[in-house]
């Protein structure tokens, strides 16, 4: 249910990503990831992650798998 936002410049392109879901309360998903050892962040109400930084695909998988939970 998260619609990744892609930024207008694709000669400077970054790792990091940033995706909403207007049904989610970010902040409180911000905190519950927090808790469950995922560090992500809200920009402008969208949830922030930056994968590029030494992030496995366990992490990446387990990430994905804690946005699914409602």
């Amino acid at each position: 249910g998260f619609a990744v936002a892609s930024d207008a410049f694709p000669d400077a392109r970054t790792g990091i990503v940033v995706a909403g879901n207007p049904g989610v309360d970010i902040a409180a998903l911000v905190h519950r990831l927090g808790t469950r050892g995922i560090i992500v962040a809200e920009r402008l109400g969208r949830l922030r992650l930056a994968p590029h930084v030494y992030i496995s695909e366990a992490q990446i998988d387990h990430t994905l798998a804690e946005l699914a939970v409602r």
